[in-house]
């Protein structure tokens, strides 16, 4: 079997404060999407930080991957 891949990016909406610690904003968007594909049958693979403020993680690219359902025709 092979795998397929879905990527997204999380990051908190709205206007950005410098120095804001956006990590309880994330860690529930993180929460939320893992909880909805993971039904799907998705598994993380990857997590990537793309952008940072003053030290704290804004915005993270997220990877995740299943089995692909290879489906024959006859």
């Amino acid at each position: 079997m092979t795998k397929e891949y879905k990527v997204f990016v999380i990051g908190p909406e709205g206007l950005r404060v410098k120095g804001d610690d956006n990590s309880d904003v994330i860690s529930k968007l993180l929460n939320q999407k893992l909880n909805f594909y993971s039904e799907k049958g998705w598994q993380l693979a990857k997590l990537v930080p793309t952008m940072t403020s003053e030290g704290s993680v804004v915005k993270l690219i997220v990877t995740l991957h299943r089995e692909k359902i290879n489906v024959k025709a006859n």
